[in-house]
């Protein structure tokens, strides 16, 4: 949370108070008189995150959580969500902008039907004070060692293949950095309404693969294919960024400067 003009200058003294979503430590909290905030709290466990149950408990507890906080004067709240919300065509090779690109409807995972409700009744109850955040393929160092960029760098870095299996999916590779500068722009606008949070480019897994194997140093035919590759429900995932860059924000950091600091920072 921040107070407000806690973002300027940056020397200023940060506060952490300690507690859960579930629990939050109200008394700190309001004593601190936050003018805004980010909720980035939700199951993102690689594996599990799509059909956990979690998913049900992080929804009422975002819900409650956002409620109490306009109760107490803070009068800006961004919430973090993902670009799987959206109904993705798979026949559809173009960038998605936010407000032509359908959401996914109740058939989809539980991740992401309980993301799309909570922005929906947040949306209703909060009117005027919410900024809704997709993010498209983060990646960076100490990222879960399961996501593809750091699965595959320490596979070749411990001279093991590393094996992908959509090598032909495209994605819109954003460093976390980068993620992160996105995220204080809105709340430093007062960002109101959706906004993807994406480089705007698309990269394919195979190139990815390609350019963390040339960064490992590994030979010609560490990166395999799996046989048969696996077919994917998102082959082409890339966000419209216009909304995001209208507010001031560009990447600042190449998808290449991005993988060599995530290879290096797993060398040390």
């Amino acid at each position: 949370m921040v107070r407000p003009n806690a973002l300027e200058p940056a020397t200023r003294v940060k506060q952490i108070v300690r507690g859960t979503l579930a629990s939050p430590p109200w008394r700190e909290v309001q004593e601190f008189a936050p003018q805004g905030c980010v909720l980035a709290a939700w199951i993102a466990t690689p594996g599990e995150y799509l059909t956990s149950p979690l998913n049900d408990d992080f929804q009422r507890w975002t819900i409650e959580f956002a409620q109490q906080t306009r109760s107490i004067g803070v009068e800006h709240f961004i919430g973090l969500g993902s670009c799987i919300e959206y109904q993705i065509d798979s026949s559809a090779r173009r960038p998605l902008p936010e407000a032509q690109t359908p959401l996914a409807g109740n058939e989809a995972p539980r991740y992401v039907v309980a993301k799309n409700r909570t922005r929906e009744i947040l949306l209703e109850h909060h009117p005027g004070r919410l900024g809704w955040a997709r993010i498209f393929q983060p990646f960076g160092s100490g990222e879960d060692p399961r996501r593809l960029c750091t699965s595959v760098a320490r596979a070749l870095l411990g001279h093991q293949p590393a094996t992908i299996s959509s090598p032909e999916s495209v994605r819109d590779f954003t460093q976390v950095d980068d993620v992160a500068r996105a995220v204080v722009c809105l709340m430093e606008s007062m960002a109101v309404g959706d906004f993807n949070i994406g480089t705007g480019g698309g990269t394919t897994i195979r190139e990815v693969a390609g350019v963390i194997a040339e960064l490992c140093g590994s030979p010609p035919g560490a990166v395999q294919t799996k046989s048969p590759a696996v077919p994917d429900p998102y082959p082409y995932v890339v966000a419209d960024a216009t909304r995001l860059r209208s507010l001031g924000w560009n990447p600042s950091i190449t998808l290449r400067q991005g993988l060599a600091q995530l290879v290096a920072g797993l060398r040390e």
